[in-house]
């Protein structure tokens, strides 16, 4: 009988010491304190790997308090007696092809038809449909692979049509996977074991991290999930575990898995919001029409994660509410459980859909540094709140003054005539100010976080943040404009059209330019 039993059978990409391997749920866990990371190719299988891990950790571990989790944090090690009993317990439903519980699957497919199994991989191109895949239709994957990118469709699920199931109606248009739209965020330590302590939120089945958990459990403990249902979670295991569809991997006899069922799976009440479940992405309230849900901040092309970083960093204020994992962290129990570590990565992953088409755009993941002391400190909220405000303002002239730059040179003043809008906007798209822009700012804001959190003086007896790398911040700023400007104009070409046509595109740039640096001057000098 074929079986691929997750708890043994390498499956998990690790790094231990220099040396990158596979291994099961039970070796990823009992060897948590020397595995330093989990990394797969696949951004989406990372994420979706580390909220599989948390699940069983908080399965195990709790921690119902603030006290136990410091606890942890001192130990070296996860405790392996809880952690064994339970694996032992349930070992059977860890079988990828287990014929009654196959892991993260249904059995109730009913008859339906089955796809090629690359629909589960947005990287090799397998949602974008064969006319844009360069992907084998009838694609191998190992056990390995098949359960790696069983867990991530889980979670990133695009939105759309999937196969009908004979005599069942409504099953064909299903909604998107729960992190579809969102920027997940990971808090990273030194080790697999500080990474699920920094990312664990309080559990007790009961209040924590939500009110009203009922008969909470991970869906491989539930006896036959019937899979395509409209319902609120059971509780936190039951979200970090939500099957947003139907799945069953159809294994060739020697294991390699070429096609798969895929059906709509569990779907949240339409009058619901993820925001009241999850607790790794970032939400913004939508203020019209009033009563909408909070949308959370996820990934667009060309709008780097970094650029709502005060989402991520600040508790909570009209127009954003944090990630809970880092809500969690701020707390002064856990700050002084972590002494002098006051620094760590902050991994955001996620994956961006095409408006309309359902087919991926892109998939990210990007890297913040997280100096502890944004999660508490306004005054440092508020230095990040004017460093955003700059860049963006900049942006926005750097984005007129190209406009101006393009209407120069298709219908200069001089002619007496106005311009097909049409033409200047097309030669706005192409010149791309702002593709020239943001990358030149992205390798610089990891600085300015981590140079503004060490950056205080002393004033009127007290402590306060220093302008020094704010200061620093806003050269970068606009020195990136005027160079993106620059670029603008050079590829126009040289002709004195050309050259005449910058003198407006500069005034309007060197506006913003001349009063942002004037601003700074008057806070150093205050």
């Amino acid at each position: 009988m074929l079986t691929f039993n997750l708890l043994h059978e390498p499956w998990i990409p690790v790094q231990i010491g220099d040396r990158p391997a596979e291994v099961g749920l039970r070796e990823a866990l009992h060897r948590a304190g020397d595995i330093e990371g989990v990394e797969d190719a696949s951004p989406l299988v990372t994420i979706a790997l580390h909220r599989l891990l948390l699940a069983l950790f908080h399965r195990v571990y709790g921690p119902a308090s603030t006290d136990d989790w410091a606890a942890l944090w001192r130990a070296d090690r996860l405790d392996s007696a809880p952690l064994d009993a339970y694996l032992d317990r349930w070992s059977n439903r860890f079988d990828l092809f287990g014929a009654d519980h196959p892991f993260y699957q249904t059995t109730n497919t009913r008859g339906a038809g089955d796809v090629s199994v690359a629909i589960l991989a947005h990287e090799l191109g397998g949602t974008n449909g064969p006319y844009f895949s360069h992907v084998p239709e009838e694609l191998p994957l190992s056990p390995a692979e098949a359960a790696r990118y069983l867990l991530a469709y889980q979670a990133f699920a695009r939105p759309g049509l999937h196969t009908p199931v004979p005599g069942e109606s409504n099953t064909s248009s299903a909604e998107a996977g729960l992190l579809s739209f969102s920027a997940v965020c990971l808090v990273r330590g030194e080790t697999l074991r500080e990474t699920l302590l920094l990312n664990a939120v309080l559990y007790d089945g009961k209040d924590h991290p939500f009110a009203g958990q009922r008969d909470d459990t991970p869906v491989w403990e539930r006896e036959a999930p019937h899979g395509r249902e409209v319902r609120l979670p059971f509780g936190y295991l039951d979200w970090l575990t939500w099957q947003s569809r139907s799945i069953r991997l159809l294994p060739d006899a020697d294991g390699r898995v070429r096609r798969s069922v895929v059906l709509k799976g569990v779907q949240l009440p339409k009058d619901v919001s993820a925001h009241e479940y999850e607790t790794m992405v970032a939400y913004r309230p939508v203020e019209k029409p009033a009563g909408q849900p909070d949308k959370p901040i996820g990934f667009m092309p060309e709008r780097a994660v970094w650029r709502d970083s005060l989402a991520l960093f600040e508790e909570t204020t009209r127009a954003r509410c944090q990630p809970r994992t880092l809500r969690a962290l701020a707390a002064t129990g856990r700050q002084r459980a972590l002494g002098k570590r006051r620094h760590f990565p902050l991994d955001v992953f996620g994956v961006h859909f095409i408006k309309g088409q359902g087919s991926v755009g892109l998939w990210r993941h990007e890297r913040l540094p997280l100096p502890l002391a944004y999660l508490t400190d306004s005054d440092l909220h508020e230095r990040l709140d004017q460093a955003i405000d700059v860049t963006e303002r900049t942006a926005k002239a750097l984005k007129t003054a190209t406009w101006l730059l393009a209407r120069e040179v298709l219908a200069p003043q001089y002619e007496n005539r106005e311009p097909d809008r049409k033409a200047v906007d097309a030669l706005v798209q192409q010149l791309a100010p702002e593709r020239r822009y943001w990358p030149q700012l992205e390798p610089h804001f990891a600085a300015f976080l981590t140079s503004q959190a060490q950056d205080w003086v002393q004033k009127d007896g007290q402590r306060v943040p220093g302008r020094t790398a704010l200061g620093a911040w806003t050269d970068v700023v606009c020195r990136a404009a005027e160079v993106s400007l620059a670029g603008c104009a050079g590829q126009i070409g040289s002709s004195g059209r050309a050259v005449q046509a910058m003198v407006p595109a500069q005034r309007v740039l060197g506006r913003t330019v001349h009063q942002v640096r004037q601003e700074k001057e008057k806070e150093d000098a205050a």
